[in-house]
């Protein structure tokens, strides 16, 4: 089968109103790539069915790697585009071998090209919409990812989730279509940097992540404003933005904003703090987390659902979501002298590579793949 790979071809569904363009925006292209560029290498060609009627710029540059960009051709709403998509590009679709999705968002185009070209699908999650929804006390967007979570189960010939916890929220009669391939990490981009200094006084701590109320910045920001010596830097957009700076200066706390950043100059943040901290009321397989450790970051993650396990597996420092224990958490970590934190450093690298590297998750992909096919 591994000889038959290079006439197989993979086309890959975006998420329902996602483009490269927003990729590219969003600081999302390079990571988001790396891993089809690796599956490209093993099959014939990989096409990239996206929703951005810019995404013509991209062609010439993904196709040097064997990926085939399938941009938005018309200027349609996207759920109408998002129902004709398999008819628009017909001759493509009659080439590809397996068809996946990126997130569950925006399954029932899969579902169309699966039924009208007889193609197996697999369907990747990325995150359980539903749960999510569910979270935030959105109800509509529950019930209907209720919908389309069933749909991916009935329909879909592999179901692809991050976490052992992600495959709970399936009912038992789905687990033998559900195979967990945890969130990569470039570990070639994200890794320490052996220069940096650990012994200034003033301490950089470093969250990165949505400005929205799911990760918790309002309380983060009070109990930096409690540590002695302490700057926060957050890296990211959002809605929160102008009540957060707001805040921020009615807490007297010095808290620079940084807005989105690429993701290639992550690493530079991340090695420049001296503790990187994930605050979240709930997250799901946080990317941004695992990057953190990968670098060798000293790492703070709250006691919640979709983090709770990668830090207690990692024997990283886990902390509640209130003010008084975000506080008590950081100060600990602090505190601790630097051949201790060397030692954690070296963990959280070793932990990484071992589960979350690039090159463990694209043989998982690969087995996926192959399962398919036989």
């Amino acid at each position: 089968m591994n000889n038959d790979l290079r006439q197989k071809n993979l086309g890959l569904f975006f998420t329902y109103g996602m483009s490269l363009e927003k990729w590219k925006k969003y600081g999302m292209y390079d990571r988001e790539l790396a891993l089809y560029k690796l599956i490209a290498k093993k099959l014939g060609k990989v096409f990239l069915f996206t929703y951005g009627d810019e995404d013509t710029g991209f062609v010439v540059d993904l196709a040097k790697y064997g990926i085939v960009v399938c941009h938005k051709k018309k200027h349609v709403p996207n759920i109408i585009y998002s129902l004709i998509l398999p008819f628009a590009y017909r001759r493509e679709m009659k080439s590809i071998d397996i068809i996946k999705t990126n997130q569950m968002m925006g399954v029932w185009t899969a579902i169309i090209a699966k039924c009208v070209y007889r193609k197996p699908l697999i369907t990747r999650t990325g995150y359980t919409y539903s749960r999510f929804a569910y979270l935030k006390k959105k109800y509509i967007k529950y019930i209907f990812g209720k919908i389309i979570e069933c749909l991916a189960s009935f329909f879909s010939d592999k179901i692809v989730v991050a976490t052992k916890i992600e495959k709970q929220y399936y009912p038992t009669w789905v687990y033998k279509k559900i195979t967990i391939i945890p969130n990569y990490v470039d570990t070639s981009l994200f890794k320490p940097d052996i220069s940096k200094n650990n012994d200034k006084k003033e301490k950089k701590l470093l969250c990165i992540g949505r400005l929205t109320k799911q990760k918790n910045l309002f309380n983060l920001i009070e109990a930096v404003g409690i540590v002695d010596n302490v700057t926060l830097q957050i890296i990211g957009q959002g809605e929160l933005k102008e009540q957060l700076i707001e805040f921020a200066k009615e807490k007297n706390v010095h808290v620079e904003f940084l807005g989105a950043k690429p993701h290639e100059e992550l690493p530079k943040y991340i090695n420049q703090a001296d503790i990187f901290i994930l605050p979240s009321f709930y997250e799901g397989n946080p990317k941004v987390l695992l990057e953190a450790m990968a670098c060798g970051a000293l790492v703070i993650g709250t006691d919640v659902e979709g983090i709770r396990k990668i830090i207690l597996d990692s024997n990283a420092i886990l902390s509640g979501i209130n003010v008084k224990q975000l506080c008590v958490a950081i100060n600990n970590l602090l505190l601790y002298n630097n051949v201790v934190k060397q030692q954690i450093s070296k963990n959280m690298r070793n932990f990484i590579i071992n589960n979350f590297s690039l090159e463990h998750v694209i043989k998982l992909e690969i087995k996926n793949i192959v399962y398919i096919l036989s």
